[in-house]
């Protein structure tokens, strides 16, 4: 039996390494929850497993995110009181300073104010399959 996927970060260079295990998690917007009394940012995701990824089949599995230490969080393009149907696409997890950086397709962001780096990301489940994210490259116009 595998394990699940467990990973902490606590610098810039940690959050780089999660941005790749991360990339194309779908995230429910109402599963992303800000306790400001705990300082604490926690949103629920299904992550593609890249690591497992084969030519024929990827797969999929729940995996929790827990950001610590969080003083304040702001969005771009989007409430995180929205819809229970909405999914989001994380592209990449980025560090700019005293903040953490969720960006979102869609041009939507999520931008955490931290000054101590403490992220854990769990998996929970057994995976199931999936089909592999297809990702479009645009054509820049001169």
């Amino acid at each position: 039996m595998e394990k699940d996927l467990k990973l902490i970060a606590k610098s810039a260079e940690d959050i780089h390494l999660l941005s790749v295990f991360l990339q194309d998690a779908l995230v429910p917007i109402h599963q992303a929850t800000f306790d400001q009394k705990n300082n604490h940012f926690s949103m629920i995701a299904t992550r593609f497993q890249w690591e497992k990824e084969t030519p024929s089949q990827g797969q999929r599995s729940l995996s929790a995110l827990s950001f610590e230490n969080i003083e304040k969080v702001e969005t771009k393009g989007m409430k995180l009181s929205g819809k229970p149907s909405i999914n989001l696409s994380l592209l990449s997890l980025a560090h700019d300073q005293n903040h953490i950086v969720l960006t979102f397709s869609g041009q939507k962001h999520i931008r955490l104010k931290t000054k101590n780096i403490k992220i854990k990301v769990r998996d929970h489940g057994a995976p199931w399959p999936a089909k592999t994210p297809l990702h479009q490259l645009s054509e820049e116009r001169v």
